[in-house]
């Protein structure tokens, strides 16, 4: 599992407690890494970030999440899809931003709105292979 964008690492570290077995947060703000990097050693968790201005990611992921603004996980697109491998989930998606999203990723993967708390949106997609 991917936690891209992991900005304090809370996903890749709630991920890693509720049993994921391979995690890896990836991040292009140094001060976010640093501080995923404390927010595991308070959890007592190890968990590799990746500096995505220093390095790229070489590997496929099961699963990939990112809670980014959506101008981003648009951008995003194409770089998820040479990551991906069974899933991925996308959150801080608005109302009004959910079908700008899902069409950026129509063309490999089919997105679904599975929840939606006070106007914030989670879409879905698995890969079918």
């Amino acid at each position: 599992l991917i936690d891209y964008g992991t900005g304090s690492g809370i996903l890749a570290i709630v991920s890693k407690l509720y049993g994921a077995s391979y995690v890896v947060g990836a991040e292009i703000d140094k001060k976010a890494i640093e501080n995923a990097i404390q927010n595991c050693k308070a959890n007592n968790i190890k968990i590799p970030f990746i500096d995505l201005n220093k390095k790229s990611i070489q590997e496929k992921f099961d699963i990939i999440i990112a809670n980014i603004l959506s101008n981003t996980l648009i951008q995003l697109s194409t770089t998820f899809k040479t990551l991906a491998k069974k899933k991925i989930i996308l959150s801080g998606i608005l109302d009004k931003q959910v079908p700008n999203v899902i069409n950026a990723y129509s063309d490999w993967i089919i997105l679904k709105q599975t929840k939606n708390l006070e106007g914030w949106n989670l879409l879905e997609g698995k890969i079918i292979a």
